[in-house]
């Protein structure tokens, strides 16, 4: 792993992509999905399932506080993105 990471640049290394999920969760997912090329496929894994849980954590203080639309919202977002972890996860 550490052969991996001196060989991509500074902002997409491991710590910094951590550090950038932690600080401004929306900032680090547009850095990984702008540079996914530059990384292999278990770093991109690695990278895009760290910020997309922080990114989930942080969008939850815009949503709604009625539970329906609440329970829409998580239903939407579910059937959206398991089809797309999954079609990555097949390659």
């Amino acid at each position: 792993m550490k052969k991996k990471d001196e060989e991509i640049p500074w902002y997409l290394r491991s710590g910094w992509s951590i550090f950038f999920a932690l600080i401004s969760p929306p900032i680090s997912y547009l850095i990984i999905i702008s540079n996914l090329k530059r990384m292999d496929h278990e770093t991109k894994m690695d990278r895009l399932f760290f910020a997309t849980v922080m990114t989930s954590l942080w969008s939850l203080k815009f949503l709604p506080h009625n539970t329906f639309t609440l329970f829409i919202l998580i239903l939407c977002f579910v059937l959206t993105a398991f089809p797309l972890f999954y079609k990555f996860l097949k390659k």
